[in-house]
């Protein structure tokens, strides 16, 4: 009995060392098998399926390790790629399922990479113009990224043959699919103004190698500097993103998030054979507080009142592409401004050291001296987000985009290069600028190499119009040169001046033909060289220095039988011509008219020191109408203005005027029936006795 049992668990016995042995063995081999495996050709391999999902030539520089047990892993050494995106990885460490490699077959579980050098896209343009290097801050790197790729559980995973070395790769299942993808990148600029520890994940569809389909992609940004904000962690995200076999991608339900901010578009970019990209796309700004953000993650406060930069949205389109950029009619609000424009800027090299870019711009109101105020008090930026309730979106159909001329924008494309560098054309409803308002204005500014012109035109400007045109032109060596002209026509000098300066000094109706010349580009410089001429004249004129002085001729006034009020002081017309040079202007021609006076004289005006010299002469005058001047008029009071042009001192002596205004009242009242000379000559019969009295009392 024992012996029989002894003898069945004999075989019982074999057979489990047997199969042991043979576990053992298959162990052993495969423990082996990494050794007796062609690395070389391994690593050929690994390469052409690596290029094959990713699109471009990938070099591996060595196998660090390759092992089947307890999971096969292969890890590689110093990863290379140079195409668009040229990238360098350390280590790249893949994990495989054991079972697949029994039914012959590839099958990765992870893929993780470290030591990740990342030089991102960058747009390649052909002879890149110096102006833009100057401006770029070159493309940005990602250096020492860490990358994971896994699969979900229970989702069927992206296979190949196992034994196709030198054969093309086999398309993947059609449910393969999806990776996870989680990645740490440190991103630096190479001048160093911006650097962030990006995070990214994203859900990749393989399916249709070397398609991708990324559903969907969130990146977030921490430790972010740009140099100046503070404080943000900005958060990317694509609804989905997905690149063609030649390389295209279209990045769809693009939404970029920066506290308060909040950016949404869509890109799409297409690899040319010449090596450029060709991208468009659209964007639009949400409606937020500029202001309040800045304030936060700023340090530098924004320059303006603080109701302004209260309310920003925008929207628009833009294409890149042939060495040009084009903006498609961009909406903008500003506050209770609106705005849109078009632009195309040429990224190529041409003759002369600026770009190439032509704009048309479209405003309804803006009041830019609200923008252009000094920084307010670090407690009026702290001050809390302005009521948005009025801040909507801006809707393309409430601006006149017609007024763009979008079609004359595109057709300067097919023109040959005519050396203009800037063009910038602008219409604007109403401008306020130096507290001055430009209505139905429009603007022209002009470059071409070292020369800049400037055309304005106002046609609602304080009832009147003006227009103006500046030129400057750079010198290789020397000071610059500057002219200017400006026309104004009837405009209303008092709403002006209370406008500008706060002060209704001087009102009336104002025409003004001005052509002046200078050197230089400082304040100082200018008015130094200023030359030129200028003619004005001015109509129904009224002066507040004028009524002052006035005040020194009412006894004079009163003796002739005058009352001084306001159609008195009125100038019926003030005209003068001047003629400049070094900032020195000379008029010897000051003519004016009022009802009981004339106004005759000359006058200088020095700029560089803003002081004023006139002579003037004030003449009575019998008036066609109103009182009776005869035996007063060519009766001449003297007046002398000196000092600074903002506050003058007026000298005048009415008393020569008074004596002869006295003089001839009292003659008046000698002569005719009341003659008190006549009447003593008589009365004492003494002959010549009233001549002798005329001459000894100066009548």
């Amino acid at each position: 009995m024992t012996s029989s049992s002894t003898l069945r668990r004999r075989p019982r016995k074999a057979a489990i060392t047997g199969g042991f042995l043979v576990a053992l063995l298959l162990m052993l081999l495969l423990a082996l098998a990494p050794v007796l495996v062609d690395r070389d050709a391994l690593r050929q391999r690994i390469e052409l399926e690596m290029g094959a999902m990713l699109g471009t030539p990938v070099e591996v520089g060595a196998i660090d390790q390759l092992r089947l047990l307890p999971t096969p892993r292969v890890v590689l050494a110093e990863l290379r790629s140079d195409g668009v995106a040229p990238a360098r990885i350390d280590r790249a460490r893949l994990d495989l399922s054991l079972s697949a490699l029994f039914l012959n077959r590839v099958e990765p579980l992870r893929l993780s990479a470290t030591g990740i050098d990342l030089s991102l896209p960058w747009p390649a343009i052909a002879d890149r113009p110096a102006w833009l290097d100057g401006l770029s801050p070159g493309p940005p790197r990602i250096l020492g990224g860490e990358l994971t790729l896994d699969y979900p559980t229970d989702e069927a995973r992206l296979h190949w043959p196992l034994f196709g070395a030198g054969r093309a790769p086999t398309a993947p299942p059609a449910d393969a699919g999806p990776l996870r993808l989680a990645a740490r990148l440190p991103l630096t600029q190479s001048d160093a103004s911006l650097s962030a520890n990006l995070r990214v994940g994203a859900r990749i569809d393989l399916s249709m190698l070397p398609a991708l389909e990324v559903e969907p992609l969130r990146i977030t940004a921490d430790d972010l500097d740009l140099g100046q904000p503070t404080d943000l962690r900005p958060l990317l995200v694509a609804d989905r993103a997905s690149r063609t076999a030649e390389g295209s991608w279209r990045v769809e339900g693009i939404g970029l998030t920066a506290d308060t901010l909040r950016v949404t578009g869509e890109l799409s970019t297409r690899q040319k054979p010449s090596g450029t990209v060709a991208a468009g796309g659209t964007f639009s700004i949400a409606p937020f507080d500029l202001r309040a953000w800045v304030a936060t993650h700023a340090r530098n406060a924004l320059h303006g009142d603080t109701n302004r930069l209260r309310c920003l949205a925008a929207r628009g389109g833009f294409e890149l592409g042939d060495g040009l950029l084009r903006l498609s009619p961009v909406t903008l609000r500003l506050d209770e401004t609106g705005a849109g424009f078009a632009a195309r800027l040429r990224l190529e090299s041409r003759p002369g050291p600026e770009p190439d870019l032509t704009a048309r711009l479209v405003l309804d109101r803006l009041d830019l001296d609200a923008y252009l105020a000094p920084p307010p008090s670090q407690d009026a930026i702290l001050l809390g987000p302005a009521d948005a309730a009025g801040c909507v979106d801006v809707d393309i159909a409430t601006l006149d985009t017609a007024r763009l001329d979008l079609d004359a924008l595109a057709a300067l494309d097919s023109k040959p290069d005519t050396g203009v560098d800037v063009r910038i054309d602008a219409a604007i409803d109403t401008l306020i600028l130096g507290g001055a308002r430009f209505g139905e204005l429009s603007v022209a500014v002009e470059q071409r190499g070292l020369l800049t012109e400037l055309d304005m035109a106002s046609s609602a400007f304080y009832d009147g119009r003006i227009s103006a045109g500046v030129r400057h032109e750079r010198a290789a060596t020397g000071p610059s040169s500057n002219q200017l002209r400006a026309e104004l026509g009837s405009v209303a000098v008092g709403p002006l001046l209370a406008d500008v300066t706060g002060e209704e000094a001087l009102s009336g109706s104002a025409d003004l033909r001005a052509e002046l010349s200078a050197l230089g580009t400082g304040s100082a410089e200018l008015r130094r060289s200023l030359s030129g001429t200028f003619e004005l004249s001015l109509g129904d004129a009224r002066s507040a220095l004028l009524e002052r002085t006035a005040l020194d001729f009412r006894p004079l006034l009163g003796l002739v039988g005058v009352r001084l009020d306001k159609d008195t002081l009125t100038l019926q017309r003030l005209s003068l011509s001047a003629t400049g040079t070094d900032g020195l202007f000379q008029s010897d021609d000051i003519d004016g008219r009022a009802r009981l006076f004339r106004l005759d004289g000359d006058g200088r005006l020095d700029v560089t020191t803003e002081a004023l010299g006139l002579d003037l002469m004030a003449t009575l005058v019998q008036p066609p109408d109103g009182p009776d001047m005869q035996g007063f008029d060519g009766i001449e009071v003297p007046i002398r203005i000196t000092g600074p042009w903002s506050a003058p001192d007026v000298h005048a002596d009415p008393q020569p005027a008074l004596a002869e205004a006295a003089r001839r009242t009292a003659e008046r009242h000698l002569d005719g029936d009341g003659n008190l000379f006549q009447q003593l000559e008589e009365a004492t019969g003494v002959k010549g006795l009233e001549q002798g009295l005329r001459g000894l009392l100066g009548f």
